[in-house]
């Protein structure tokens, strides 16, 4: 019975002292009273300098329940550890919650992530070193820092150059480039899908074109080098590498090809051409020989030069009957071609056999060379044509007043006739009174009319026969024009003798030269053509230098003013 009061008063006592009952509750009636009591947590707005981080929250607004307790409600909504979710700003984890990261993204080479009870990486479960950043590669690891271990895009198809080291050590290629990425790479690439930069194509390094977009290989369309080059009387037409033909100078005929007459002293694109393989000029009329073995002509059509069965003039190009030409040379007012079965064939003006058909008929369509088997190149002049057989021999036919045909005779001829005294020739050019050729030991012949110079054996006197060009060797192509000639040599250097007339034979006088003289500058040459008054070569980086007389643009460098030296054809607008 004593304990039992014993029990009472001490419990009387806990009630009186601290005012609430044994099961804890808070009956002190100073609740509400602004004051934090014993036995209170806070009181309305008296929360005791607490707040929600330091009751274990990440941020929130800590408020007072009616019985003087915390409300953490409004706490809650910022996180804490614990609660599943992983706040970045505060926690590395938050339970089973790892962010999405395992041992081997954070640099170990595997084993088993925990999160601990602070909310963060518990790494004792994982295995390996953690040295991702030393700048070492160690195990697990494909590079540290900038210590790739050699790794290059290119291992995996990209374009060469070093990929990314990421955060876990190991190798992004992502940062890579390749053709299609949309990504203009200046290094390997000229455009890439609708990315084409803002360069023309003359600052990328091609001679000339237009941008018009992109293909699969990322280089530019519309863009090309020049691949081949010849002229006419006062024009000149090229091939670039892309098919397309560019065509400069005198246009009163349409020579041009561009759909109008009007001259230009640039390059003007030829119509309806897309895949040419090679051009010959005629005086006023143009041809292109296409990669299908068909040929165009456009220009003056009067004496039926344009094959096309009519002797309309046209200003975009026709259509010839031929269907496996690989070579085409235009003459005054006639046009001939070599096939891929070694014929040659001929249209135009017929006047003292220069098509060769032993007749004197003008042909409005392609005819046959007669007598002639084995042909591979074929030059039309003025008013004789020769040609050279696959065995070096060279063969010509038409007006022979002045020995141009070089058979020893003055006697014109309706047939071919073998040339005599030169064999193993590689290349031939019939001008307007005299012809010149070019053996395989690289030595110049010439025979015609010698006025000027224009033979090249240190004399004005009429060759019946081929002469040697004095002081001349090495030589690979050859060129002439009215009344002078020019040869390039192995070296890439031109040379031209004859009437100097104009600045046409290029070493910036305008003296008559009996014998070779260098022409200034040009060093890459490999092909050369020549106009009635004019010079013009292609040098191996597909560009075209030309010099002399200039009154139609026929220079190409935008100007009308004659050159003495070569001037560069300018980029077509």
């Amino acid at each position: 019975m004593i304990r039992f009061y014993q029990f009472f008063f001490f419990s009387l006592l806990i009630i009186v002292l601290f005012g609430c009952s044994p099961d804890g509750s808070n009956n002190n009636s100073n609740c509400g009273n602004g004051v934090i009591d014993n036995g209170e947590e806070c009181d309305g707005s008296d929360l005791g300098d607490s707040d929600c981080f330091e009751q274990g929250f990440y941020g929130g607004l800590l408020f007072c329940n009616d019985n003087c307790t915390f409300d953490l409600s409004n706490c809650k909504t910022a996180g804490y550890c614990g609660d599943g979710i992983v706040e970045p700003a505060h926690e590395s984890c938050d339970g089973t919650d790892l962010a999405d990261e395992n041992c081997f993204s954070l640099g170990y080479s595997g084993g088993d992530l925990a999160c601990n009870n602070e909310c963060q990486f518990d790494v004792s479960g994982c295995e390996g070193n953690n040295n991702c950043g030393n700048g070492v590669i160690d195990e697990g690891e494909e590079c540290d820092d900038n210590n790739l271990n050699g790794a290059d895009c290119s291992d995996q198809g990209y374009y060469p150059g070093p990929p990314v080291c990421d955060e876990a050590c190991q190798i992004d290629y992502n940062s890579c480039g390749s053709c299609g990425d949309g990504i203009l790479q200046n290094d390997f690439e000229e455009c890439d899908t609708q990315e084409l930069g803002d360069s023309t194509c003359r600052e990328l390094g091609y001679w000339g074109g237009i941008i018009s977009g992109c293909n699969q290989n990322c280089e530019l369309e519309g863009c090309g080098n020049l691949v081949s080059l010849d002229c006419g009387q006062y024009h000149c037409c090229a091939v670039d590498n892309q098919g397309s033909v560019w065509c400069w100078g005198y246009n009163n005929k349409g020579q041009l090809g561009d759909g109008t007459n009007d001259e230009s002293s640039t390059a003007v694109k030829v119509l309806n051409i897309d895949n040419a393989v090679g051009t010959g000029c005629g005086k006023e009329h143009s041809c292109a020989v296409l990669d299908d073995g068909t040929v165009r002509c456009w220009g003056r059509g009067e004496e039926g030069q344009l094959g096309d069965g009519s002797t309309d003039n046209n200003n975009t190009p026709v259509v010839v009957g031929l269907s496996d030409a690989v070579q085409i040379s235009g003459g005054q007012f006639h046009t001939c071609a070599v096939t891929s079965t070694n014929e040659a064939w001929c249209w135009g003006a017929n006047n003292y056999g220069k098509l060769g058909d032993n007749s004197a008929t003008q042909r409005n369509s392609p005819v046959k060379v007669v007598n002639l088997v084995g042909a591979n190149f074929i030059s039309a002049g003025a008013n004789h044509t020769c040609a050279l057989q696959v065995n070096g021999n060279a063969w010509c036919w038409g007006y022979n007043y002045n020995g141009q045909l070089g058979d020893g005779t003055n006697d014109n001829t309706y047939l071919p006739y073998q040339v005599s005294g030169i064999s193993d020739i590689i290349d031939i050019s019939a001008g307007s009174e005299h012809t010149c050729a070019v053996d395989n030991n690289g030595d110049a012949w010439c025979w015609g009319d010698g006025s000027y110079g224009k033979l090249g054996d240190d004399h004005s006197l009429q060759r019946d026969t081929p002469v040697q060009v004095h002081s001349f060797s090495l030589g690979s192509k050859i060129a002439v024009g009215q009344s002078h000639s020019c040869a390039v040599k192995t070296t890439g250097r031109v040379w031209c003798w004859g009437n100097g007339n104009n600045g046409r034979l290029g070493n910036g006088l305008l003296d008559d030269q009996l014998e070779p003289v260098q022409v200034d500058s040009l060093d890459t040459t490999v092909e050369n053509t020549a106009g009635d008054t004019f010079s013009c070569a292609l040098t191996s980086q597909g560009r075209a230098w030309c010099w002399g007389f200039n009154f139609h643009g026929q220079l190409g460098d935008g100007t009308t003013a004659q050159s003495s030296i070569p001037v560069e054809v300018a980029q077509p607008q």
